[in-house]
């Protein structure tokens, strides 16, 4: 019997349970979304920025489990709505409705998405000062604090803070250093706003992005929620069975007929 309890152990163990707790799971794989929307006036100016967290729905999590044992995958699309419910695992939160589907937004995604988007770096480093957040615009530098380009300097927007330590950054010129004495400074505020240290950056292929482009004369409406659905048609959705993810924004996207909407969305795949 000893020996049995012993296997028995031992096989819990490799299925990542532990003898001593009561059969839970130790180590948790889990999905941390961010939604980056920004909104773009006929001049190119931006108008709005909304960033959000998004929330994986029960027929997300099914399906993303589903892949690893050979389930094609989807024809990834987009779909809003204007709805301000709060987002759901099932239920009303969960998909975006037919009466506040925006007509016309059931959008493809960008050509080559979803894919691992190289320019996407993940920049950690031993603390920050002052605060940096989503949407502003850094550089590497050598001095803490300061404004002076490192050679070939990095350049990029923040397109989410995961700690107090730790920032994705997408880059869009140059690159960022990796070793001691590099700095991830907030360029509109360089003397106060930055990540102190030597900075990691790491490519992270954990990371798939998907993004959508609503051009000028496209979805406009006043938008507040969207959804990753497997589904092309012009209308909303009589519950979640195609809906993979929901996002609801903190305030309303007044789209006008001139103005473009760009949503960013990431998944980023965890061991806890």
């Amino acid at each position: 019997m000893e020996a049995i309890g012993k296997m028995r152990d031992m096989i819990r163990s490799l299925l990542g349970h532990s003898p001593h707790s009561g059969g839970a799971i130790r180590d948790r794989m889990r999905v941390q979304g961010h939604v980056v929307a920004e909104l773009r006036g006929p001049d190119g100016c931006l108008k709005q920025r909304e960033v959000v967290h998004n929330l994986v729905t029960d027929v997300g999590d099914n399906y993303l489990a589903s892949l690893a044992y050979g389930t094609a995958a989807w024809t990834y699309r987009m779909k809003t709505g204007s709805a301000s419910t709060a987002a759901s695992k099932n239920g009303a939160g969960s998909f975006v409705a037919a009466g506040d589907y925006n007509s016309g937004s059931a959008h493809a995604m960008v050509a080559t998405f979803p894919k691992l988007d190289t320019t996407i770096k993940k920049i950690t480093g031993s603390g920050t000062s002052g605060t940096l957040a989503a949407g502003d615009g850094v550089i590497s530098v050598t001095t803490e604090g300061g404004s002076t380009p490192d050679a070939g300097a990095g350049q990029g927007t923040i397109l989410a803070v995961l700690s107090a330590t730790a920032y994705l950054v997408r880059v869009t010129s140059g690159t960022f250093a990796d070793g001691a004495g590099h700095y991830l400074v907030q360029t509109a505020v360089p003397g106060t706003n930055h990540l102190d240290g030597t900075m990691t950056v790491t490519t992270t292929p954990n990371i798939a992005a998907f993004q959508v482009l609503y051009a000028a004369g496209q979805n406009t409406n006043t938008i507040r929620r969207v959804s990753i659905v497997d589904n092309a048609t012009n209308a909303g959705e009589a519950d979640a069975t195609k809906t993979a993810a929901t996002a609801v924004f903190g305030a309303d996207i007044p789209k006008a007929a001139g103005d473009t909407l760009q949503v960013d969305w990431l998944w980023i795949f965890l061991g806890a």
